[in-house]
C-alpha cells in the first residue's frame, strides 16, 4: 500500500513537472498554427493573467526586505523611463518615428509574461532547468522538422510573428532550411537563447550551483550549441568561445585539464571530418551558410563571413557631435531599415538618443545581473558575470540584444525572491513544529 502511494506521487510529480515544462515553452516561445491562432493568443493571455496574479498575491502575501525588492524597482522605474522618452523624443523632435517605442512596448509585455511564468519555479535553479528544457525541447522539434514532409507542412501552417511576409519564403528555401522551428522563422533571439543556454552549462560546470547532473549538463550544452548553428553564426561562435573560456579557466583557476583535453580530442576529430567533407558541404545552400566562416578559413585562412564582412564595413558609421551627444530620434529610415544603416545593437540606440542615455540604457542587464552574481556566493562567481557580458557584448556587436537579455534576467531574479520566501515560509514551519532549524537566509 505505501509502495504503490509512493509510484503513485512519482507519477504525479513527473506529469507536473512535464506540464511544467510545456507550459514553460509555450510562454516563452508562443508557437502559433494559423487554424487555432486566435484560440491560442486567447489561451496564452488567459494562462499569463492567471500566472501573473498567482505570482502578486505571493508577494504581497510574503513580506520581504527592501534591499530584495530595490534593483527589481530600480530596473523597472529605468525601463519605463526609456519607454516613455521613446514615444515623447520623436514627437518633440519632429521625427514621428515610433519604431522605437514599438520595441520598448513588445519587451514590457515580455516582462509582464516573466513576472508570471515565475510562478511556476520553485527557485532560481529551477527557472534555469525549465528554461533549458524549454529551448532544447524547440531545438529538437527543429531537428525532427528537418525531415522534408513534416518540414513543408510545419512550414505552411506556423503563424510567423514580429517578422515580415517575405520569412514565409525563407521557410522553404535551401539556404534557411534549418531556421525553422515552433515559431516559424528562427533567428537572432532563438540564437541567443540557445548560446544562454550553452553558457549555463559552462557555469554548472565550473560552479555546480544550479543543480544539473553530468549528463543533463552535457545534453542540455550539445543540443543548445546544435541550436546555434541552426539559427545563427554569431550564437555559434559566441556558444564556442564560452566552451573555450571555461577549459581555459578550468585549468588556469582550477588547475584541472580535464575539459581541454577533452576539447583538443573533439575538435581534432571534427576538423578532421570536415575537410573531408568540405566540398559536399559547399554544394549544400543551408551546410555551406552554416559553415561558412569555417569554409572561408580552410580555403583563404581568414575566418569571414558575408554578415561578418557587412559588419565589419558598417561597424562605426560617421556621428556628428550633436548626434553622439542627443540622438536624432531616429531608429529607422523611410525605407525600413536602421538608421544611417548600421546593423549593430551598440549604434541603434546611440543615434536615437545620445551617449548619456545611452549609458542608462546598458545600465539595465547590470541593475539585475550584480544582485544576481552577488546572491550565488562563490568564489567562482566571476567567471558566470564575465559569461553574461562575453554573451551581450558578442550579440550587441551583430544586433541589439538587451531586451531579450533583460527579460531573461528578470525571470532568474524574479525566480530568486520566489525561492527566498518559499525558504522562509519551510523554516516557520520547521520552527512551529520544534524541528531546531535557525539558519538566516542571506538574500531575506
Amino acid at each position: 500500500m505505501f509502495r504503490e502511494s509512493r509510484v503513485k506521487t512519482k507519477d504525479s510529480y513527473k506529469i507536473q513537472r512535464l506540464l511544467k515544462i510545456l507550459l514553460f515553452l509555450y510562454v516563452f516561445f508562443p508557437f502559433r498554427v494559423k487554424i487555432l491562432a486566435g484560440v491560442q493568443a486567447y489561451m496564452l493571455y488567459g494562462i499569463e493573467l492567471v500566472l501573473l496574479g498567482l505570482f502578486l498575491s505571493e508577494l504581497y502575501y510574503n513580506k520581504l526586505q527592501r534591499k530584495v525588492l530595490y534593483p527589481l524597482l530600480f530596473f523597472i522605474v529605468t525601463f519605463l523611463f526609456l519607454m516613455a522618452l521613446s514615444l515623447f523624443l520623436p514627437l518633440i523632435r519632429g521625427t514621428g518615428d515610433l519604431t522605437y517605442f514599438t520595441r520598448y512596448f513588445t519587451t514590457l509585455k515580455k516582462i509582464i509574461v516573466s513576472f508570471g511564468i515565475v510562478y511556476l519555479c520553485e527557485d532560481l535553479r529551477d527557472f534555469l532547468k525549465l528554461f533549458l528544457a524549454g529551448t532544447t525541447i524547440y531545438v529538437l522539434c527543429t531537428v525532427i522538422m528537418l525531415i522534408p514532409a513534416i518540414h513543408a507542412i510545419y512550414a505552411d501552417i506556423v503563424v510567423i510573428q514580429d517578422t515580415s511576409v517575405l520569412d514565409y519564403q525563407y521557410l522553404h528555401t535551401a539556404r534557411f532550411y534549418t531556421r525553422i522551428g515552433l515559431q516559424g522563422f528562427s533567428g537572432f533571439g532563438w540564437s541567443f537563447r540557445c548560446t544562454f543556454s550553452v553558457a549555463v552549462c559552462c557555469c554548472e560546470y565550473i560552479m555546480k550551483k544550479f543543480g544539473f547532473s553530468k549528463w543533463e549538463m552535457m545534453f542540455y550544452g550539445i543540443i543548445n550549441l546544435l541550436g546555434t548553428v541552426f539559427y545563427g553564426r554569431t550564437g555559434t561562435i559566441i556558444a564556442i568561445a564560452c566552451i573555450i573560456l571555461t577549459a581555459c579557466y578550468q585549468l588556469c583557476i582550477q588547475g584541472k585539464g580535464h575539459l581541454i583535453l577533452s576539447l583538443g580530442g573533439a575538435a581534432l576529430i571534427v576538423i578532421l571530418v570536415f575537410l573531408y567533407n568540405i566540398e559536399h558541404i559547399q554544394k549544400s545552400a543551408s551546410l555551406g551558410w552554416m559553415f561558412e566562416g569555417f569554409i572561408n578559413m580552410a580555403q583563404s585562412g581568414k575566418f569571414s563571413t558575408n554578415s561578418s564582412t557587412y559588419i565589419m564595413d558598417r561597424m562605426f558609421v560617421k556621428v556628428p557631435l550633436e548626434t553622439f551627444l542627443f540622438g536624432d530620434a531616429r531608429y529607422t529610415a523611410a525605407n525600413g531599415s536602421y538608421y544611417m544603416g548600421t546593423d549593430l545593437g551598440i549604434m541603434r540606440p546611440l543615434l536615437f538618443w545620445g551617449i548619456g542615455v545611452q549609458i542608462v540604457y546598458y545600465m539595465m542587464p547590470l541593475m539585475l545581473l550584480i544582485p544576481i552574481k552577488r546572491h550565488l556566493h562563490d568564489k567562482h562567481s566571476i567567471f558566470f558575470f564575465g559569461m553574461m557580458m562575453i554573451i551581450m557584448a558578442g550579440f550587441e556587436l551583430k544586433g541589439e540584444i538587451v531586451f531579450e537579455f533583460c527579460t531573461v534576467l528578470l525571470g532568474m531574479y524574479l525566480a530568486l525572491i520566489r525561492g527566498s520566501y518559499s525558504k522562509r515560509l519551510r523554516i516557520k514551519i520547521r520552527k512551529n513544529y520544534k524541528f531546531g532549524y535557525d539558519q538566516k537566509q542571506s538574500f531575506m
